[in-house]
Formats: C-alpha cells, sequence, structure tokens
C-alpha cells in the first residue's frame, strides 16, 4: 500500500493526537482524508473516533485495508458499523498476508468484498497455514465477486491518483527544500561577505584612526622644535644685545 503521509508529514503529525493539528490543517490537501486512513492502519482508534466527530471529511477504502492489513480488528469492526467507505479485496488480502486469522474471519462472516488469489499465495509463502488452509477451504465463497470488479477498478483508479498526489507533494517538498538550500547558501554567502566588509571597513578606520594620531604626534613635535629653536634664538639675540652693550660700556670707561 503506497504510503498515506509524506515523511515530513509522518514525522510532524504521525503520532500526534487530531486535537493538536486538526484547527491548522484541517482542509489542507486532503489532509484530514489521509489522516483518517493513517490512524485506521496504525491501529489508533481514539484519534480516529476524534476525527470522526469533529472533522466532516470522509476516509476512504485504504482505512479498512490498512487496518485489516495490520490485523487491527477492532479499527475494523469499528469503520464497519461507523462509516460507508468499507475496503476492498485488499484488505483480507493485506489481512492473509500478514497472518491475522482472525481479522480474515471477520472479514470472511462480515464483508462481501472477498480476495484474490494472491491471499493464498502470499500466505503460503509467508508460513501462515492456518489462514491457508482457511481460505483454501472457503475460498469459492470469499473470492472476489463479479459484482465487486466495476468497484475495484475505481479503487484502483482512486488509489493511482491519491498515489499522484502524494508524489507531487513529494516533489514539491523536495523542491521547496532544495530552494530553501539554496536561498540558505546565498543568504550565508552575502552575510559573510558583508561581515567581511565590516571587518575591513574597522580595520581601515583603525588603519585612519592610528595614521592620524602618528601625524598629529609628527605635526606636534614639529612645532615644538620649531619653537624651541625660535625661543633659543630669541635667547641668544638678547644675550648678545646685552653682552654688547655692557662691552661698550666696559670700553668707555677705559
Amino acid at each position: 500500500m503506497a504510503a498515506l503521509l509524506t515523511a515530513e508529514e509522518e514525522r510532524d503529525y504521525g503520532s500526534r493526537a487530531p486535537s493538536t493539528w486538526h484547527h491548522l490543517k484541517h482542509s489542507s490537501d486532503d489532509m484530514c482524508t489521509r489522516m483518517k486512513d493513517h490512524y485506521a492502519s496504525r491501529g489508533s482508534l481514539d484519534h480516529l473516533k476524534w476525527l470522526h466527530a469533529f472533522c466532516d471529511d470522509n476516509c476512504t477504502t485504504r482505512a479498512m485495508d490498512g487496518a485489516a492489513t495490520n490485523g487491527h480488528l477492532q479499527v475494523v469492526q469499528w469503520l464497519h458499523c461507523s462509516r460507508r467507505e468499507g475496503c476492498t479485496t485488499a484488505a483480507m488480502d493485506g489481512a492473509a498476508c500478514n497472518g491475522h486469522l482472525n481479522v480474515v474471519k471477520w472479514l470472511f462472516e462480515n464483508r462481501s468484498e472477498g480476495c484474490t488469489a494472491g491471499a493464498l499465495v502470499t500466505a503460503a509463502s509467508e508460513g501462515h497455514l492456518e489462514v491457508f488452509r482457511f481460505l483454501h477451504a472457503n475460498f469459492d465463497k470469499i473470492r472476489s465477486k463479479p459484482e465487486n470488479e466495476v468497484a475495484i477498478r475505481a479503487e484502483i483508479q482512486a488509489r493511482v491518483r491519491a498515489e499522484e498526489k502524494t508524489r507531487i507533494r513529494e516533489e514539491e517538498e523536495r523542491l521547496r527544500a532544495e530552494e530553501e538550500q539554496r536561498i540558505r547558501a546565498e543568504e550565508k554567502e552575502k552575510i559573510r561577505a558583508e561581515e567581511q566588509a565590516k571587518v575591513w571597513a574597522e580595520e581601515q578606520e583603525g588603519f585612519i584612526a592610528g595614521e592620524e594620531v602618528r601625524v598629529r604626534a609628527a605635526i606636534r613635535e614639529e612645532e615644538e622644535a620649531w619653537a624651541r629653536e625660535r625661543i633659543r634664538a630669541e635667547i641668544r639675540a638678547e644675550v648678545k644685545d646685552r653682552m654688547r652693550a655692557e662691552i661698550r660700556i666696559e670700553l668707555m670707561e677705559e
């Protein structure tokens, strides 16, 4: 049986109670219908009953087919009494393949879909001899009836369409994941370039600031040297003038 949920849906919702996600996913990609089939196949009768009570979306024959295949007799019985979708020959075929004799007998007594010859083959090949003996003894009564062929063909078509929908959803999820990965890589590269530019700008600012300090210090040192030289020149001139005056006085006194 084809997967009812995508890998992402299985991870996020497969084991959760419907009350935690129904308000978010109702009417989204047949989610409720697929989850009803999923819960039935998993034997999650309480979850299935909750959706039955609070969601009007139908399930499909895959619900009972899956429940029977996996041996969940209580779910099969509840679907038989509470829902009208019924099942296909896949129900008894699946139950026989997995050795669920109690389910095979119940379907034989309560449902008219019957099984295919493949049920005997798989029961025998899997070593479920009691199931094989029961099917062999009653095969003329339980093999699929001609009146079910139209319903079976319709179910096959519905399954093909459902599988195609699932394939398309998985392809969309794959493309979305690839696109997200590509965008993430681009944004990562862009952010890395921005950060490198910031670092370079900070380094440049630091270099400029350091160069400015160095230039200021050089100018200050040059100005201080010029000031010292000017003061020395003024002192020399003043001393020279004073000494010349003193010498003239001394010469005049002689």
